[in-house]
């Protein structure tokens, strides 16, 4: 066995740069959907319940189209995928700007703009998977922290389009915006080490007869028929079921949160469950089954989680309905919670 010279700068870093900024741009915005309910419901009289069915829509193409992309980084690589979704993302947002109907709402923002959003992640993680194997879980966290900067941001940057020049400038602006950043930073993703000439972590230790052998792992029909891969599935798809029915849902204890410090506890408990559970997925996945079909089983677990996120606050408040209360609703939440505490438990590591 021959060692190679060590990379003076391991390309990883790059990919992790590139997927920070794209997160920033296209979850900070995203996520901000909420901003322009106000505007909206003015212009066109329509109730709440429109426009988040929008967004759910948006929620649910996001994460069934997550196996596709995912599927199709595996094949083809993050570069012309992200490229692609981009491009789709950015168009979806321009044609916002032009909607007078409601089958344009769930048309440009439900379905286009839900498929351009379908490979931030699975795309972004699962590439950086493949890059990085002792550092994949602080790496993936990082990426992360560009979602929850971007929703400090994009927020105020959207809210400031809005004051100055109106909602139907501010959609083109942010779809200019997307077009041109997620283009950009996409032209610097690699689906893997070897595509470099380098090696995992930037490891020495390789053969160059090995070069193109380092992604290892099970195929996705070996996956697919593990129990394990379903254990994690219905833990995702719980985490999302209580993770949205909370942020739906938690005016009730904003409205009793009379100090202070109320607030400042809730933010911490939250952001560090809520960083964990979407920091350590892709990483989880990897370690379990190998980076050979990551892409593909990364995107059924988004799946699998989209429709927990969807089902949960649609549940609380129809429970809410019916009892006037929402003391069953988190006793419901408190069970599926310690459900998927047990179920991790049943999580043995497979030999890759």
């Amino acid at each position: 066995m021959t060692k190679n010279s060590k990379s003076p700068f391991f390309y990883g870093y790059t990919i992790i740069a590139a997927s920070f900024f794209i997160q920033i741009i296209v979850w900070g915005i995203a996520n901000s959907f909420g901003v322009f309910f106000a505007p909206l419901l003015n212009e066109f009289n329509w109730t709440r319940a429109t426009l988040s069915g929008a967004a759910s829509l948006c929620f649910l193409v996001h994460g069934f189209i997550s196996i596709l992309m995912g599927n199709f980084n595996d094949r083809f690589g993050p570069r012309l995928i992200m490229t692609g979704c981009g491009i789709i993302l950015g168009t979806g947002f321009l044609l916002m700007g032009t909607i007078n109907s409601i089958w344009h709402l769930y048309l440009f923002y439900g379905l286009v703009a839900g498929v351009g959003l379908s490979a931030t992640d699975v795309v972004l993680l699962s590439t950086t998977a493949r890059w990085f194997e002792k550092k994949r879980g602080m790496m993936s966290g990082i990426i992360k922290v560009g979602t929850g900067l971007g929703m400090v941001i994009m927020p105020i940057f959207i809210t400031w389009l809005l004051n100055g020049y109106g909602w139907r400038s501010a959609f083109t602006v942010l779809g200019a915006t997307i077009l041109v950043s997620v283009i950009f930073f996409a032209q610097f993703l690699v689906r893997d080490p070897a595509a470099k000439a380098q090696f995992i972590d930037n490891k020495t230790d390789y053969t160059s007869a090995n070069l193109n052998k380092t992604e290892v792992g099970l195929t996705f029909h070996e996956v697919i028929s593990t129990r394990q891969f379903w254990i994690i599935c219905s833990i995702y798809f719980i985490i999302l079921f209580c993770v949205f029915t909370i942020i739906i849902h938690i005016v009730i204890w904003l409205q009793i949160a009379s100090y202070l410090w109320m607030f400042y506890l809730f933010a911490i408990i939250y952001g560090f469950a809520h960083g964990g559970f979407f920091s350590l997925v892709s990483p989880l996945l990897a370690r379990q089954f190998g980076t050979k079909s990551h892409g593909s089983i990364y995107g059924i677990v988004i799946f699998c989680s989209t429709l927990g996120g969807a089902i949960g606050p649609l549940t609380a408040g129809y429970i809410f309905d019916i009892t006037h209360s929402y003391n069953i609703i988190f006793l419901l939440l408190a069970a599926m919670c310690t459900m998927a505490l047990i179920l991790t438990a049943f999580l043995k590591s497979i030999k890759v």
